[in-house]
C-alpha cells in the first residue's frame, strides 16, 4: 500500500457514523470532549451516576458525571465503568457484548496508563489508554524519525514492533514510536525517556540533538480500538554512523537501516 493509502486508512473517520456527543462541565459550562457510538450509549446509561442524557437545541447530549467538577472523582468514576465492562469481556467472556459493540475488545489490552483530556482551562479528565477510543477523546503521541547521512543519501532507522505489543504487533515503525503521551508528560521529555528505553540511546545525546519538526492530526475509525482522534508530535534525530540503536525494553524486536526508496 502507498503512503497516501496508509494516510487515508489512518484518517478514515466520518461523522456519518451514528454517535452522541460527550460533554463534561468545566467551570459550570458544558464542554464537548468526545463522541460515543450509538451502540454504546445504552451501556453507558446503565450507570446513571456517571452518564446522563440531556436535550439541547433538539440534540441528544451525553453528560459525564454532571454533578461532579472534581477531576479525580470524575476520572475514577469513568475508570470504574470501563473496568466493569472489562470484567464482562475478559473474565466472564461475554461474547454477545463484544458482538454488539466490537470496540469493547480494546479493553482486553488494558495498559494501566492514563491519558490527559484537556478543556479550555486545563485537564478535565484522565482516561485509561486502552479505553480512549470508546469515548473518542483526543489522544496525543510522539515519534522520532531517526536517520543517518551517508554521502548524498539519507538512510532511515526503522524499528520492528514486538510481536507481543497490544497494537500493531510485528509491524514496522519509526526509530522510536513513543505512541501515547502519558498523563502529565510533555512530548520532548517523553521522547528522551522512550529513546533510552526502546533503543538504548543516551539521554544526553537525544536532548542535545532532538529537533521538533511539527505535528500531524488524524481521526482513526478502528473496529477493535474505537474512534481515535489523534495528534502526533514529530521529531527528527540524526545519528552518527557508529551509533547503533539496540532493543532494550522489549517494545522493539529489531532495528533496520534502510534507504528511503526501500
Amino acid at each position: 500500500m502507498s503512503l497516501v493509502g496508509l494516510a487515508r486508512l489512518a484518517n478514515n473517520f466520518t461523522f456519518a457514523n451514528e454517535h452522541t456527543p460527550l460533554y463534561v462541565y468545566e467551570d459550570f459550562e458544558l464542554l464537548q470532549i468526545g463522541l460515543v457510538r450509538q451502540s454504546l450509549v445504552p451501556l453507558c446509561l446503565e450507570h446513571p451516576s456517571v452518564f446522563q442524557i440531556r436535550q439541547a437545541n433538539n440534540k441528544q447530549l451525553l453528560i459525564l458525571c454532571p454533578e461532579v467538577e472534581d477531576v479525580q472523582t470524575r476520572s475514577t468514576a469513568l475508570r470504574n465503568v470501563f473496568l466493569s465492562w472489562r470484567l464482562e469481556i475478559v473474565e466472564n467472556e461475554n461474547l454477545e457484548l463484544i458482538k454488539s459493540v466490537p470496540c469493547l475488545s480494546s479493553l482486553k489490552g488494558w495498559r494501566n496508563e492514563e491519558y490527559s483530556v484537556f478543556g479550555k482551562n486545563g485537564i478535565v479528565l484522565t482516561v485509561e489508554r486502552a479505553a480512549s477510543g470508546l469515548i473518542s477523546v483526543r489522544s496525543y503521541g510522539c515519534h522520532i524519525n531517526g536517520y543517518v547521512k551517508s554521502n548524498d543519501e539519507i538512510l532511515m532507522w526503522i524499528a520492528r514492533r514486538s510481536r507481543s505489543k497490544q497494537t500493531y504487533p510485528g509491524m514496522l515503525d519509526n526509530l522510536v514510536g513513543g505512541g501515547g503521551l502519558p498523563h502529565l508528560q510533555n512530548p520532548f521529555s517523553n521522547m528522551v525517556k522512550e529513546a533510552e528505553e526502546e533503543a538504548n540511546l543516551s539521554p544526553d545525546f537525544v536532548k542535545k540533538n532532538l529537533k521538533a519538526v511539527g505535528l500531524i492530526t488524524f481521526f482513526l475509525d478502528d473496529n477493535q480500538r474505537g474512534w481515535i482522534p489523534d495528534t502526533e508530535f514529530l521529531y527528527d534525530l540524526e545519528l552518527p554512523h557508529d551509533m547503533i540503536p539496540v532493543p532494550k525494553d522489549g517494545e522493539v524486536e529489531e532495528f533496520y537501516l534502510w534507504n528511503l526508496e526501500k
